[in-house]
């Protein structure tokens, strides 16, 4: 008797008061949810197994929720709000797992992805007020970055860049646990806070504020081998802390506008730290300690 393959569709358009919700187990799943108009938008999609799809749209206004769970292998997740009170939650267990969360417009909008095993992927873009995204990543080969190319139908994000935020008030974190991890965070607007923590081998991490910024913060922690760590940040009032602990580990990090703060922090081996400041104010700060071999700090205060 063949194995069953279940499929889920529903679709709902405009209207108040609307519910929607997907329930399967078993293999080779799939569940498509849309939801348009100006109502009260809630989705949820479990899904346990292997080869699972999830699609869950929400668009325009009003107070839209959406939850996606997969257990298995192969999962793939897309959530899309435009509009309203969003809040978003993707969690992903297995392997080759792939998380792609987009929020365009509105306000109050919220986004956490995990995924747990190998290879997993996440793109996170958020546009408008008072963001929270949040991305925790444990295995091996974790990405979060958008991918823009052909062939890439839905999850095509339009960014070479992983969270992906704008507006004001907005908070992004980033933790990976493994081998080969990429994160990359860039926001847009004031006041805003960026954190990247990487525990492994070869992770890269990047982070960029620019904007009308004022009292930003960007935090990146990296334990491991061979890692890369470059922030930017444009305005007045802005903190940056870079700590690795490793081998030939490189930070880099620019600030552009006034009363700055650089702070860079590195334990190992062959070690290089290169900070450059051009602000119009002379309260800029600019730190660099180093222990171990090998180690280059270059610093430049304009």
């Amino acid at each position: 008797m063949p194995a069953p393959s279940n499929s889920a569709t529903q679709a709902q358009t405009a209207g108040n008061g609307s519910h929607a919700g997907a329930l399967q187990f078993g293999r080779k799943n799939t569940a498509d949810m849309q939801q348009a108009g100006k109502g009260g938008h809630v989705g949820h999609i479990v899904q346990v197994g292997e080869g699972n799809n999830a699609k869950m749209e929400q668009w325009k206004d009003s107070g839209n929720e959406a939850l996606t769970l997969q257990f298995g292998a192969d999962n793939v997740s897309r959530v899309t709000q435009n509009g309203g009170k969003q809040d978003a939650i993707v969690v992903q267990g297995g392997t080759g797992n792939l998380s792609v969360a987009r929020q365009d417009g509105g306000t109050e909008n919220a986004l956490s992805a995990f995924q747990f095993g190998k290879r997993n992927n996440a793109y996170q873009k958020q546009t408008g007020s008072d963001n929270d995204a949040t991305v925790v990543q444990v295995g091996e080969d974790n990405t979060v970055g958008a991918l823009k190319g052909k062939g890439r139908n839905w999850w095509d994000l339009d960014d070479k860049v992983g969270q992906i935020q704008d507006g004001t008030g907005l908070t992004g974190t980033v933790m990976q646990v493994g081998k080969g991890n990429t994160a990359s965070q860039m926001q847009t607007g004031i006041g805003h806070e960026a954190s990247i923590a990487q525990f492994g081998e070869g992770n890269t991490a990047a982070q960029t504020q620019s904007g009308t910024l004022l009292s930003n913060e960007a935090l990146i922690l990296q334990a491991g081998h061979k890692n890369d760590a470059t922030q930017t940040q444009a305005g007045s009032d802005n903190f940056a802390s870079a700590k690795q602990f490793g081998r030939e580990n490189v930070v880099s990090q620019e600030q552009l506008g006034t009363s700055g703060e650089l702070y860079a922090l590195q334990a190992g081996f062959g070690n290089k730290a290169t900070q450059k400041q051009e602000a119009s104010a002379s309260s800029s700060v600019a730190t660099a300690v180093q222990f171990g071999r090998g180690n280059v700090a270059t610093q430049t205060q304009r």
